[in-house]
């Protein structure tokens, strides 16, 4: 059996606005879908707690049955495999 290897990964602060501005594209274009909400407040809605990261850790929310589950895990763990949509609500 070999033995898996963590790799931290980090955005660097170009790319960090580079997925900022993207979001904002995305969230400017379809404006529907958040009547009354601002772009102004939603990044400081998007990441894990700093307090949280800082420790290696990642929340994340899922929503079905009609209700939002939150879960956590290990950051390289849970997002290290996967792709993902999501939707923040501020």
């Amino acid at each position: 059996m070999s033995k898996s290897t963590s790799i931290k990964m980090e955005l660097s602060l170009k790319q960090r606005d580079e997925l900022l501005a993207a979001l904002q594209a995305r969230f400017d274009a379809n404006m529907g879908r958040h009547p009354g909400l601002v772009w102004a407040k939603v990044p400081a809605r998007l990441r894990t707690p700093p307090e949280i990261r800082e420790l290696g850790g990642a929340i994340y929310g899922d929503r079905r049955y009609n209700r939002v589950f939150i879960g956590h895990n290990g950051a390289e763990s849970y997002y290290g495999g996967r792709g993902f949509r999501g939707s923040v609500r501020v």
